[in-house]
This record gives C-alpha cells, structure tokens and sequence, in this order.
C-alpha cells in the first residue's frame, strides 16, 4: 500500500523541481505580527564574496518566513537549477545539488514582495564583476513601472549570434522600484540587449501572452551606460495587430493590442470575425475604449449574434495580420439606465475644453456609460450661450469619438470667456417617456476659458535625430498635447507648448517615423520587436511632474532622448518659470549638445 504514495511523492517533487527548486518548511514560533519591513539580517556567504562555490546559502531574516514564499521569490543570474529550499522561522536555507561553473559572478535576487530590492553577489574566481547598466522603465502612459523587471542577454551571445529574446534565458535580471528605475550592478564585461516585462502575476518570469513588454532603442547597450530607457506597450505577439480576445458578454468583445489604440487607429470595417470552421461573417457594429479619453491596449467591440461553444477568428486588418481564435460566453449583463458625464462639468469657471481630447482642440466632451447613437444625443441635448440677457440656443456640430464619447462645438467655435450651458435629457437619451415632477435633464454651466486662464511649457529637446514629436499629458492614461520640435543644432530641437490648463503634467519626446507635420497627432512611436530584433524608437522623458500655472511659462524644461544623465530635477517642480506677457515672443535657450552614453 505504500507504493501508490511514494509515487504521488515523487511526482510532487518533480513538479517542484520543475520550478527550479523545491520547498520545505519548519512551522515559524508564532507571536503577533511584527510591523517593521523584512530585512536579511545575515547570509552565508557574505554579500561580495570571492574564490567561493557553496554548496549552500544561509539567510536569516528579521521576520519569520515560509518555504513556499521564499522559493518563489528566489531568482539568480545565471540562471541555477536544480536546488532545495528550506525555511525553519527566520532562518532559511538553499541547498544545491549542482556546482556553480568556476569564475563566474552569480547574483541572487529576492522579489520585493518578499523583500525590498535584495541582492547577493558573490563570485566563484579572484574577481567580482562590478559593471553595470541602469535606467527606468515607464508604463505605456509613461507613469513608473512599479512592477516590472529587466532582462539582460549578453550580445552578441555565447555562440556570436543575437540573442533570442523570446526564448533564450536572460543572463542576468534585475527589478524597478517604485520610481521605474532599475540598476543592474554586477555585469559581466561586455554589451547587453535588455527587454523589460510587466511582471503582473509577481512570479519573475515573462508571460509572454498576458504581460507587457517594452524594449531599449539600441540593440546592444554597453556596459556604464546611465538612463536606458524602457516602455512597456502590449503583450508580445508574432504579428502586429490583435494579441488576445476575451468575450464579456453575447455580443461583447473585449480586445487586446499589441501597442496602444487611440481613436483614430480603430476602423470598424477593418474588424473581421468569422466562424472558424463555416467562415461565415459576423457583423462588428460598434466599438468604445474602457476607459473614456485614453490610449491603451484594449478596447470594446460591439458584434453581430455568436453561437455559444463555436469557434471564431478575429483580425484587425489595420493595425497587422494576427489572427486571434475564441470562443463566445452566454452571459448577459443586465442593462442599467445610461449615466451621463460632461466635459467642462457643471459650474467650471473657467472650462477648459481641451483637456480631454487635445487633438479636437476647443470643444465639449459627453461620455456614457453605455453605447448611444448620434440622433438620440441631438434629440436630448441642447447647448446655449446663457451670458447674454436673452439666453441664445446654439447650432452645434456632434463628433462620434467611440460608441460612449462624443464631442461637441458650436458651429462658430466656444468663443475665450463667453458663458454656456448644456443640457442633455437622460431620459431621451434612454429611450423613456417624461415623468412628471421628475427630473431627468444633466446640466453643464461653464465659461470658457481663455489665454489669462492658461500657462505653458518650453524647453529644449536632446536627440540624435529628427523628427522630434514633444507631449504633455496632464494625468495618467490621459491623450497627450503634442508639439514638433524645432531644429535648432545638430542634435537638439526647442518646442513651446502653450494654452494648457494649470495643473501637473508628464512631459515626453519621442522620434517620429516620419515628419509630415500635418498628421501630427497620426505620429507614432515605434515600440520595437523581438523577432526579428528590432530596437524602439528613440524616446525620452523628463525627469519628475511639471507644475503649469496660469499666466505663466515654465522655460527650460528639457527632454533627454540620447540617454545621458540629465541634470537633477525637483518632482512636481516649475523650472524658469516666468510672468507670460506674450507667449509668441518667448525666446529659447540656445542649446548646448550633451555627450552620449550609447552609440
């Protein structure tokens, strides 16, 4: 009878190993709950030490621990196999089965959500490698990637190829804090590709369906270089276009892209589904992003009827060839009535009405909780110029942004300062009849703003080439204000940004694919791939917030593309800031180019 549990016992213990190691655990003293952060307190070997090849790994921690949460916080560069965890209270213990290859640097990581940012170096020769690489890694709306970590593979590699990005294992790994920022400190002599992933589920491992990548704009970035940066975009894919389709409802499909969508990406007639077996078409009526007024990854695609348990195709013609296979859900949402929001809201004096859609410059914004058509919108809404003694309804034109958001302006444009008011009846909107003595209609009531009300931003923009698209987003996951830069010296561009409403802002700068100034807003930035290798292109970032007050410019706010150390910045800071008194003749520093770290 013992022979079935000695093989279930077995089985478990591979399947540990499989992970790289296996865990067992001493049950800790107990006691109340010690608030204070977990630290190490001692480790055998010590941090630094040379001519060593343990056989094992002592760590004592200030706060007790289990087996299973050191294990899986656990991570060495180059990578290790095959080792054993045990955890006795605060004490815990990694027993290798395997000798470390000689003169060799090694580099254990703990995870921070285990432990801040841990690591233990130690060298199997006479030398410890000391090089390094740093930099930060930004989310796709550019806030710090808290979460994430960075891979560096030796290129060329081992072999003189390029390394494979997608399945090669990286030679060394290292994680952000909570500003991005990421130090790798004890490199091997030599030049590195880095990719970094958003490490969603906590397990230091890329999940190459579910987590985000972002890659550097260089191939091989050497060792000593400072500020490499990072931007996660979407989830790797072997083609550009969709990445993943996740059915919410009967007729509701949520996308995920491999880059980021705005409005003007989205083409409902470029949307195809198709059952996989019968190709028979589907119809795609709709579509609306998540989250009003932002550029991300996914979006909402509003569908003809899906046979439950079939399979069926999607593909977005326009933004690349992936094909993507699901199967449709039989769940269905319960309808709740429409709620209504406005953009300036009620009582804004000043309005600024180019907060949430920059590209549509001075206008009104209405956004839905659910899908509504045009004709409904026009037959509930009604916009005025109240400031006048005899209040005058207004013409306006209705722009569609997405299923939910629309954008309104009147026929002769918001004029600076003036007074208006809209009006929108929910209940017309909703399909119902009016109720007597209730009252169903949302009120905006705002003054426009105008040029006394807005402040702005100048600077000067570093970069190897041209040409220079310059953005300031006021929040996260908010669309940016762009600007070109302006060639004023071999590597530098000055760019002024004016009419932006006071308030903290993330400034950026990213070389273009092409420089027709016309499509400005139509500019992308290039996030690079991994088969083959391709780099970004180049971006930067301005280090901290930038506070923008009213009647005034903030001068010198300078953008960093060629990846050298910038000069210290107080966050949330206003550089040079000065009284505006005419924004067209604000005059440009005359630009001094900086020294490369990376060629």
């Amino acid at each position: 009878m013992k022979r079935p549990t000695s093989i279930l016992n077995a089985i478990l213990v591979l399947l540990a190993l499989a992970a790289s190691g296996c865990a067992s655990d001493a049950p800790p003293s107990g006691g109340p709950t010690d608030p204070q952060p977990r630290e190490v307190l001692f480790s055998d070997p010590d941090s630094g030490s040379v001519n060593t090849s343990p056989s094992k790994i002592r760590l004592l921690f200030s706060h007790p621990v289990t087996a299973r949460q050191l294990l899986y916080a656990i991570h060495f560069s180059p990578e290790v196999d095959n080792y054993h965890v045990t955890v006795n209270g605060n004490e815990g213990e990694i027993v290798f089965f395997n000798r470390f290859e000689a003169n060799r640097t090694y580099i254990l990581t703990l995870n921070k959500s285990l432990l801040g940012n841990y690591t233990l170096p130690f060298a199997t020769g006479a030398k410890l490698d000391t090089s390094s690489i740093s930099g930060s890694v930004q989310n796709a709306d550019l806030s710090p990637a808290a979460s994430a970590f960075v891979m560096a593979f030796q290129n060329p590699g081992t072999n003189g190829s390029t390394p494979d990005m997608r399945n090669d294992r990286p030679d060394y790994l290292a994680q952000t804090d909570a500003s991005g920022s990421f130090h790798f400190s004890h490199l091997a002599p030599g030049s590195y590709s880095l990719m970094a992933f958003d490490d969603s589920n906590a397990n230091m491992r890329w999940n190459r369906s579910t987590e985000a990548i972002g890659l550097s704009c260089y191939r091989a970035v050497p060792v000593g270089s400072k500020n490499i940066a990072l931007r996660l975009t979407g989830p790797d894919a072997d083609h550009p276009g969709i990445a993943a389709c996740r059915p919410l409802e009967r007729q509701l499909l949520e996308l995920t892209y491999t880059e980021p969508v705005e409005p003007a990406d989205i083409d409902i007639k470029e949307i195809l589904i198709h059952h996989a077996k019968t190709h028979k078409p589907v119809p795609v009526l709709d579509w609306y992003s998540p989250v009003p007024a932002s550029a991300s990854t996914k979006i909402r695609v509003l569908c003809g009827p899906l046979k439950t348990g079939e399979p069926y195709i999607i593909t977005d013609r326009k933004a690349g060839t992936n094909k993507v296979l699901f199967y449709p859900t039989r769940f269905t949402a319960e309808k709740l009535p429409i709620s209504i929001s406005m953009t300036p809201a009620d009582k804004s004096s000043p309005g600024y009405m180019n907060t949430v859609w920059p590209e549509l410059g001075n206008t009104a914004v209405i956004s839905f909780s659910r899908p509504v058509t045009k004709n409904a919108i026009r037959s509930a809404a009604v916009l005025s110029e109240s400031g006048r003694r005899t209040p005058e309804t207004l013409e306006y034109a209705l722009k569609q942004i997405d299923a939910r958001t629309f954008s309104m302006q009147p026929t002769a444009g918001f004029r600076p300062g003036a007074a208006y008011t809209l009006s929108i009846d929910s209940a017309a909107v909703n399909g119902n009849p009016p109720e007597e003595s209730v009252r169903t209609t949302r009120i905006s009531r705002f003054t426009a703003a105008d040029t006394s009300n807005t402040g702005g931003i100048s600077g000067t923009c570093w970069s190897p080439r041209g040409p220079v698209i310059v953005e300031a987003r006021a929040s996260k996951g908010a669309l940016p204000h762009r600007v070109p830069g302006v060639q004023k010296g071999r590597n530098s561009f000055s760019y002024a940004m004016t009419g932006l409403a006071p308030g903290s802002y993330t400034i950026s700068a990213f070389v273009a694919e092409d420089g027709n100034e016309q499509e400005l807003y139509r500019q992308k930035w290039r996030p690079g791939t991994l088969t083959p290798l391709t780099p970004s292109a180049p971006f930067g970032l301005h280090p901290g917030n930038v506070r923008v007050r009213a009647q005034w410019m903030a001068e010198s706010i300078d953008i960093d593309i060629m990846n050298t150390a910038p000069g210290t910045i107080t966050p949330d800071s206003l550089k040079g800031g000065s009284r505006i008194r005419s924004l067209r003749n604000q005059q440009q520093p005359s630009p001094q180019k900086p020294e490369p770290s990376v060629q």
